[in-house]
């Protein structure tokens, strides 16, 4: 297999998006020794080669509605508008939630769907809840009793049901709920 991004030294490419119709990649890179704050976002066209930063974020993932949907280090849900053609961000970014879980190396814990079901995870100390938000911004626990320290919270996909996240303890633990 033949690389698809020009790797810069000192630097880690990691947390790929696949854009919409094989536009390109949304990526994150990171310092060889990341801290969530060293962490940006970026691009890569289809045809791959160099990466552009656009953002300063975590992990990124592009959302149906033409937006990228990010973390901050601090853990702050962001959401830019981004022109998928261009690979470009077209605005100004806005906040959507405060207390997203960045763990070190910048791994993030939400998810976005197809269907735009987003899911995160929220706390502090390795302990957190998952919560479902829907495109209105209404946000209700998966389950109040349901704490843990979640790895990679899984939406559904499109028009589907379940979610599925694994915690530290190994132990798999799934919810259901329609999405879509």
């Amino acid at each position: 297999a033949e690389p698809v991004t020009t790797p810069t030294e000192g630097r880690q490419q990691r947390f790929v998006d696949v854009l919409p119709d094989g536009r390109g990649l949304l990526l994150s890179v990171l310092l060889s020794a990341p801290a969530p704050g060293e962490t940006r976002i970026a691009v890569v066209g289809p045809e791959g080669g160099s990466v552009r930063e656009i953002l300063t974020g975590t992990v990124a993932r592009y959302a149906a509605t033409g937006h990228v949907v990010y973390t901050t280090a601090d853990g702050t849900l962001m959401a830019a508008p981004f022109d998928a053609r261009r690979l470009e961000v077209t605005g100004p970014s806005v906040a959507l939630v405060d207390g997203v879980v960045v763990k070190g190396g910048s791994a993030t814990q939400f998810a976005l769907s197809e269907s735009g079901a987003l899911l995160y995870g929220t706390g502090g100390s390795g302990i957190s809840e998952l919560v479902w938000v829907d495109r209105a911004g209404d946000v209700e626990l998966v389950d109040p009793a349901w704490t843990d320290d979640f790895v990679n919270p899984e939406p559904p996909p499109f028009h589907r049901t379940g979610l599925g996240s694994r915690s530290r303890s190994g132990t798999e633990t799934k919810a259901r709920r329609t999405c879509g």
